[in-house]
């Protein structure tokens, strides 16, 4: 009989804990866009998985704290056990920089009227190297390339492709 309480009361125990309990992912890197409820959260219930908002821009950090994550999982019905005020999460979206070499290939190679294109020398003063989404194919358009044959001299404007809706980050001339 001690047996048979014992065990229908784990039973009893094992029902009323739920079935999936999520943890925190105290860090996580996104490649796309957006930030989903599983790149805050391990262990959702199948279909809880949603879209949350933009992600930071390529290579940049955000940190959401534990409030906001406690809001976040009552909002979304996530079973958080370990919930607390004190928590973070940092999201962290892939990115490449964009050196000096690639601005100067892509130069090269938009370069017309050149016979040896790989000839040409491209010197970048006052670069900044831009940093894009990792997995974009063609992170940016180069238009009105200027290049002046008997100087050397060339001058182009840099578009990002996706733009980040901040100006000076987004085009820039090269020179």
């Amino acid at each position: 009989m001690k047996h048979y309480v014992a065990s229908m009361l784990a039973v009893a125990l094992a029902a009323a804990q739920p079935a999936f309990a999520a943890t925190l992912r105290p860090a996580t890197v996104v490649v796309s866009d957006t930030v989903r409820l599983s790149d805050l959260f391990i262990g959702l219930e199948p279909g809880q998985d949603r879209v949350l908002g933009v992600a930071p821009a390529p290579g940049k950090t955000i940190q959401v704290g534990g409030r906001q994550l406690i809001a976040i999982a009552d909002q979304y019905g996530v079973d958080w056990t370990d919930q607390s005020s004190a928590a973070l999460a940092r999201i962290t979206r892939a990115g490449r920089v964009l050196d000096k070499v690639f601005f100067a290939d892509l130069v090269r190679r938009s370069v017309s009227g050149a016979a040896d294109n790989d000839s040409i020398v491209v010197e970048l003063d006052d670069f900044v190297p831009m940093t894009v989404a990792a997995d974009d194919a063609a992170p940016v358009v180069l238009s009105d390339v200027n290049w002046d044959q008997k100087s050397g001299r060339f001058t182009a404007t840099v578009y990002r492709a996706h733009p980040l809706g901040e100006g000076d980050l987004d085009t820039f001339l090269l020179r």
